[in-house]
């Protein structure tokens, strides 16, 4: 973690999984727990 890391194209490819996983488990008939972890301490985010 850094300035500008992670990149964009990072997160989205994060955020791409995480909605592929619910959407499985949905079919599934399962209730998906989703929670990524988002630190607020970074020097870099204000």
């Amino acid at each position: 973690m850094g300035k500008g890391l992670p990149t964009r194209a990072c997160i989205e490819a994060t955020m791409h999984a995480l909605a592929r996983y619910v959407t499985i488990d949905q079919k599934d008939r399962l209730v998906p727990i989703v929670k990524p972890e988002v630190l607020m301490e970074d020097a870099y985010i204000q």
